[in-house]
């Protein structure tokens, strides 16, 4: 479901909209230990907030990727 409304953020140009789906995408990927995806996807999301102006939007996706990072490192080790 994130990754169709990936799909169509982008084809809107809704950024806002498409920085919550990848940080959402993001987050459920690192879940499942797709760390690149998860890298990725909250990698972008950051970025996208930071675009727009949306402080509180990049801190969340930020965490993500932090606890993301985090755990993929405890998995390899």
């Amino acid at each position: 479901a994130f990754q169709e409304a990936v799909v169509r953020y982008r084809a809107i140009g809704d950024r806002a909209g498409l920085a919550t789906a990848l940080r959402l995408l993001g987050a459920v990927a690192g879940e499942v230990g797709m760390w690149q995806q998860a890298h990725a996807s909250l990698a972008e999301s950051v970025a996208l907030c930071r675009a727009i102006g949306d402080a509180t939007g990049a801190a969340r996706a930020l965490s993500s990727l932090a606890g993301a990072a985090i755990v993929d490192e405890h998995d390899y080790q």
